[in-house]
């Protein structure tokens, strides 16, 4: 049974996504790597503390003509650019990424789908559907994540909280 799979009255994917099709659903956490995730998330919890709202939002429309963003992470220091622009807008200011998905009508052949790779070298994806109305959030500093080829027009808002 693959991770966090489920449908809604229409048969569409939801939940917090589904692992890739090429990659096996995780047996689940040793009890070493869920002390490891537990303080993770500690340390993250303790940073949203200080946390700051928004003060720009990125509307975002892939045309669906298999457009994509190639596997990246929103706050990566080795990106040239990272400490570019005004305090509070720079890439380094980043904690946790907010994606809100503006997509009424997305079937699964639209494709367009958002790949997250946990963390960990050689470590399962998962990819989560555009569906009007679906939140995501994830710390932009350890999670890489790309959006896959969309066939169909495909909408999402995206907010950056600082900290």
């Amino acid at each position: 049974q693959p991770i966090g799979t489920g449908r809604d009255e229409d048969g569409q994917p939801i939940g917090t996504g589904r692992p890739s099709s090429d990659e096996s659903p995780s047996p689940g956490l040793s009890a070493s790597s869920s002390s490891e995730s537990s303080g993770r998330a500690e340390e993250t919890m303790r940073r949203l503390a200080t946390a700051t709202a928004p003060d720009k939002l990125m509307l975002a429309n892939y045309p669906g003509d298999g457009a994509r963003y190639v596997a990246h992470l929103d706050n990566d220091p080795e990106d040239p650019r990272h400490s570019e622009g005004e305090p509070g807008l720079r890439a380094r200011d980043r904690a946790v990424t907010a994606i809100l998905y503006l997509n009424p009508d997305w079937e699964e052949s639209h494709g367009g789908c958002l790949r997250v790779r946990l963390e960990g070298t050689g470590a399962p994806t998962v990819d989560v559907a555009p569906s009007a109305g679906r939140m995501v959030l994830f710390d932009c500093r350890r999670i890489v994540h790309e959006v896959l080829p969309s066939h169909s027009s495909r909408w999402a808002m995206t907010a950056w909280i600082n900290d």
